[in-house]
């Protein structure tokens, strides 16, 4: 249960990253913050976070559905470069763990 509820998460984040993206393109410039601390009591870094797993994340779901969120922020973050968004997924797809500190270490060498 625990598995499922962790990819239901994923799926979320990427899902609540979609829709702010679609909304804060039609809500104008100025209204996007003053719109998700009305409706949700987010701040911006969250809202941030969640678009960016949509962005550089979503298309790749199904990859990603049993890493922590903070993996995702960590993973879709810009200063990420790709090489080591591709070097962490291919780690997930051959079933090795993958948290935080690998990300970190992946970005030291």
């Amino acid at each position: 249960r625990i598995k499922v509820r962790m990819a239901r998460t994923c799926q979320d984040i990427v899902e609540i990253g979609r829709d702010l993206i679609a909304v804060k393109g039609k809500v104008g410039h100025g209204n996007f913050l003053p719109w998700i601390e009305a409706e949700f009591g987010m701040s911006l870094p969250t809202a941030t976070r969640f678009m960016q797993v949509a962005e550089n994340l979503g298309e790749k779901f199904v990859t990603v559905t049993n890493l922590p969120p903070t993996v995702l922020y960590a993973l879709a973050a810009p200063p990420t470069p790709e090489p080591i968004r591709e070097e962490a997924l291919r780690r997930v797809q051959a079933g090795e763990p993958v948290d935080r500190s690998v990300i970190d270490k992946l970005k030291q060498d």
